[in-house]
């Protein structure tokens, strides 16, 4: 995955470490530190993680019932607690995310606004 502070130096952006990224909700979306440190996590409607991954290479997945209690998870060691609501659970590709940045100079500061498009759904196949 291509590194945010990557991106802000290719743009000439002057910035400084560490680089914080939370949605709407306040919830950490990214984190970057000047030690080439990186992580990620997207969240649900509720403001529940339901995925994170990290520079070390290391994932979690995790599935939420409609009380709000995590019912399923899966790691990068393949660690997996309770039932899949699918019966495939794989990570999301990190080389496959697309991100828009927006750079606004307003007066003396710099507005960065990061968007990330929403995953596809997945497809039901309904027999009978």
């Amino acid at each position: 995955m291509k590194k945010i502070s990557d991106t802000l130096k290719e743009l000439g952006v002057i910035f400084s470490f560490p680089i914080k990224i939370m949605d709407a909700n306040g919830n950490v979306t990214y984190f970057e530190d000047s030690d080439d440190f990186w992580y990620k996590s997207e969240y649900d409607t509720y403001d529940k993680e339901t995925y994170s991954e990290d520079s070390n290479g290391d994932w979690l997945k995790r599935e939420y019932g409609s009380d709000g209690k995590e019912t399923y998870s899966k790691d990068s060691e393949g660690k997996k607690k309770g039932a899949a609501k699918s019966s495939k659970v794989e990570p999301i590709n990190p080389d496959a995310a697309t991100f828009e940045v927006t750079i606004t100079k307003k007066e003396h500061d710099i507005i960065l606004s990061l968007s990330v498009p929403a995953s596809p759904s997945p497809k039901i196949n309904r027999m009978g």
